[in-house]
């Protein structure tokens, strides 16, 4: 009797300790301690299914497995919740938009009831800051671009916009941050239109000759309005009635204030990855702060660069890449110190708290940044999700 009791205890221990650190795997904690893969291929593999967290505003960062059925270089859209940092989404290239409640430790497919399926790709998640149970997602079906919205934390959307042609597709959306119900979106039919009823009717705005990647109003005035063409040209606006192209008056003339850098390359190279949606991540972005709404950072193949004008002038934000290399993968702003910017650039991560005068460096065990995001809710947190 004392000897089968024995057994079973020593049974149920090692179960206990085979079946919790298993589990423990399984929910993305390395309790194994894997070597490191041996080849270039394995190394990629590795690299492709993890993503990178800090919890002390970027000074340090720990990787967490990437559990679910895809690559991240699948991730087409990424968001964070505005009041809760153990939530965020995720857009996929044809497997639809997943959901973690846990900082990405685990991951599940939402939004399959209503206007998206399990093969619908996405390309843009943006969660309301003033209701967070309402998302607006950007997507593709049938070969044009829609606008869908859901008011249920993202468990099922229904359908607000669908471009006219087939290969047409939406390119940006805005949303005002308070008040959920007015948006806006840049189409490649080159449209700029508004909605004040969360999509359930539509203004048009402006009309463009060329397609509109971009759309931003300033959070303290919404009817001052930038848009960014295909062609590279940012225009801005006060109302939509009139729209002034940035380095011209308004009457056409060049006031001399030039780019210092391809804004032409940009927004064609970014044209293309929409035309085949394959969303570039953050490269190339028009990026305002959240606090300064005359404040604008752009990223891209020619580094970081910042206007402090509305975007007439710029200057490039001197992020100490290693020579030979002038990328800028993405970056992100602190939202309650505007002052602490992030900035990505191949494997190394650089936070600056001056703005960009000074930096550190931190090297992570991946190839590039597709979406760097920091949490309003908690700004001490990061998350970077990275590309093989």
């Amino acid at each position: 009797m004392l000897i089968r009791l024995v057994m079973s205890v020593i049974g149920a221990a090692a179960l206990f300790l085979v079946l919790v650190p298993f589990m423990l795997w399984m929910y993305g904690f390395d309790v194994y301690g894997a070597p490191p893969p041996k080849n270039e291929s394995a190394m990629a593999q590795a690299m492709q299914r993890m993503m990178w967290r800090s919890y002390d505003g970027g000074v340090s960062w720990s990787g967490v497995r990437w559990n679910v059925p895809f690559s991240l270089d699948e991730v087409t859209a990424f968001a964070l919740h505005p009041r809760d940092a153990s939530i965020m989404y995720a857009g996929t290239e044809a497997r639809g938009i997943w959901k973690s409640v846990n900082q990405g430790t685990s991951w599940i497919r939402v939004g399959e009831s209503g206007a998206l399926h399990k093969e619908t790709s996405v390309s843009r998640v943006i969660v309301a800051p003033s209701d967070p149970r309402v998302l607006y997602v950007i997507y593709a079906e049938n070969n044009r671009g829609h606008v869908g919205i859901s008011t249920d934390a993202g468990f099922s959307f229904v359908d607000r916009y669908a471009v006219g042609h087939d290969g047409q597709r939406i390119h940006d959306l805005w949303i005002n941050p308070r008040d959920a119900s007015h948006v806006m979106i840049a189409t490649s039919q080159g449209g700029v239109l508004a909605s004040r009823d969360a999509g359930a009717s539509w203004q048009s705005m402006k009309w463009f000759d060329e397609p509109v990647i971009m759309v931003s109003a300033d959070s303290h005035a919404a009817n001052r309005v930038h848009v960014m063409t295909a062609g590279g040209t940012i225009y801005i606006s006060s109302g939509g009635e009139e729209w002034t192209p940035i380095g011209q008056d308004a009457h056409g003339k060049d006031s001399g204030d030039a780019m210092p850098f391809d804004m032409t390359s940009m927004g064609q190279a970014l044209r293309r990855m929409w035309r085949d949606f394959i969303v570039p991540a953050q490269q190339s972005a028009l990026i305002r702060d959240p606090a300064v709404p005359s404040r604008f950072y752009i990223v891209g193949s020619e580094g970081l660069f910042r206007s402090d004008d509305n975007a007439v002038s710029w200057t490039r934000v001197a992020v100490p890449v290693p020579p030979g290399f002038s990328s800028v993968d993405a970056m992100a702003i602190n939202p309650f110190d505007v002052r602490h910017i992030y900035a990505a650039s191949g494997d190394m991560v650089y936070v600056s708290g001056d703005s960009g005068l000074t930096w550190t460096v931190e090297t992570l065990a991946m190839r590039y940044t597709r979406f760097m995001a920091v949490s309003s809710a908690d700004p001490r947190f990061l998350v970077i999700i990275s590309g093989k």
